[in-house]
């Protein structure tokens, strides 16, 4: 349903509303208040469930969870070059890229966490792309290789996989913390 025809059937709607508030009949008019206040109750803890999953996803693909690994350890480049995309995915580096000239074991450049507010702008129906430029990224995820440094050292280098894998997971668990479900 396209925005306008939604808002001229919510339009409708409250015309219908209007007309039955008028009537004399009490249990009608606190039943539809009852259902507005619903309707509101439910739009507001489904942002609210849809602002925690893309931030929970966020933070599994790139610093690591309960659901995910997160990426590799690097300089931080791969971190830094994540970005969300309403709709569509955005392309281009999110922060500058690291400085040249590191010495190996230094520690990582970046250190901030990816920019989830998008989430907040979106309605019903909306995507949301998590998506990097750094090109070896694909090799990580498809490749072989196993970690060399952090906690998970040896462990295996895919770290969408298991985030995809467990996305139902997450859904559920921001859903039952923010209480949308028992």
């Amino acid at each position: 349903m396209t925005p306008f025809a939604r808002r001229r059937a919510v339009a409708r709607a409250r015309e219908r509303v209007a007309i039955s508030m008028n009537d004399d009949r009490s249990m009608v008019r606190e039943f539809v208040l009852q259902l507005e206040g619903f309707g509101e109750d439910l739009e507001a803890a489904a942002r609210e469930v849809l602002g925690g999953v893309v931030e929970t996803t966020a933070e599994a693909i790139t610093r690591g969870n309960e659901f995910g690994p997160g990426v590799p350890w690097d300089t931080g480049f791969l971190r830094a070059s994540f970005q969300t995309g309403l709709n569509a995915p955005r392309d281009g580096p999110s922060v500058r890229p690291p400085t040249p000239g590191r010495r190996p074991g230094a520690g990582e450049l970046y250190t901030g966490v990816l920019d989830v507010s998008i989430a907040a702008r979106a309605v019903l129906g909306d995507r949301i792309y998590i998506t990097t430029i750094a090109e070896y990224a694909v090799y990580l995820e498809e490749g072989t290789t196993q970690r060399r440094f952090g906690a998970l050292k040896g462990a295996a280098t895919p770290f969408i996989a298991p985030v995809e894998a467990r996305f139902q997971q997450i859904c559920d668990s921001v859903a039952k913390r923010v209480g949308a479900v028992d």
